[in-house]
């Protein structure tokens, strides 16, 4: 039993994880940080180490007086093989004002998944004024800010899906 454990010990040392599985990354890579947007956006990134059981959710957070939170995709951000996602989402409006937003991802369970999904049913107010508070999401993974500016001087755009 010594034996094991001075094993183990030489291993850790040596850097290698032993009987821990590695930590889920997920990160944003495009827009980039500070990029300047219009609406709607494509939010893209690189996964690896996540269980296909999580559920991928970008979140917008418009700067402002009041903070109003919007998930965006329903968590049903599809993670690709090749170890990239995407998500199309809308920041701020269309020929809407200016300003700073802050674009989140965050990993998170079924469970969490369905609490949310439960407070943005479309009947709901805070499926289009967004939530005041943020709902348990699991783990923030990644954030950066980006500035919405009219689509014509925007440096990243997409279309959405239909």
């Amino acid at each position: 039993m010594a034996a094991v454990g001075l094993l183990i010990a030489a291993l850790t040392y040596l850097g290698i994880q032993v009987l821990k599985p590695p930590k889920p990354r997920v990160e944003i890579t495009s827009p980039s940080n500070n990029a300047r947007v219009g609406t709607p956006i494509e939010v893209a990134g690189v996964w690896e180490n996540v269980s296909r059981t999580k559920n991928l959710w970008v979140v917008v957070l418009p700067d402002g007086a009041e903070k109003r939170y919007y998930p965006k995709g329903s968590g049903s951000t599809e993670l690709r093989d090749n170890g990239t996602w995407s998500q199309c989402v809308e920041v701020g409006e269309p020929g809407g004002p200016q300003g700073m937003f802050t674009l989140y991802v965050y990993l998170a369970t079924d469970e969490q998944t369905r609490a949310v999904r439960e407070r943005l049913r479309p009947e709901l107010p805070a499926y289009n004024e967004g939530l005041p508070t943020l709902p348990d999401l699991g783990v923030l993974m990644d954030e950066i800010r980006v500035s919405h500016v009219p689509n014509g001087l925007a440096d990243a755009s997409c279309a959405p899906s239909t």
